[in-house]
């Protein structure tokens, strides 16, 4: 009866430490503001160039009348072979005269910018979940050793 009230209070031990672990290194499950600014503004380079390209009125307009998350106006920057490019200037609603910078959204962006933050919580997941069962294990050590 000791040895399976020794094990009950461990293993209680090591429940409570996973908990603690991963509540304080596990990322957001919702969505930020900021992710979802990024979201709406990276879908709405991409409707607003095809909407641009269908209508086949490319030397139209420089900006346009559409506005991003951050209330500034989706701008179109022509590109080499006649292509256009649907650009918001991002979070901190400027861009360089030399092209997109870090934080602006672009209708050609290889990627989405919020897959680059989820891809980011995963990592920050699988860290937590290591770090709560090595935590675990160690005090199992501790407390058997």
């Amino acid at each position: 009866m000791r040895q399976y009230s020794s094990v009950l209070a461990a293993a209680t031990i090591g429940g409570i430490i996973l908990v603690t672990v991963l509540l304080l290194l596990v990322p957001n499950i919702e969505q930020s503001r900021t992710e979802a600014q990024l979201s709406i503004a990276f879908d709405e380079t991409q409707r607003l160039e095809q909407e641009l390209v269908d209508s086949k009125d490319l030397d139209a307009a420089t900006t346009l009348p559409d506005l991003d998350p951050w209330g500034q106006p989706y701008r179109v920057v022509p590109l080499d072979g006649g292509a256009i490019r649907v650009l918001s200037s991002g979070p901190n609603e400027t861009s360089p005269p030399s092209g997109p910078d870090k934080d602006d959204i672009y209708s050609d962006m290889p990627v989405s910018p919020d897959k680059m933050i989820q891809a980011r919580k995963k990592r920050q997941w699988l860290i937590a979940m290591i770090a709560g069962v090595n935590a675990c294990v160690l005090a199992a050590l501790i407390y058997y050793l």
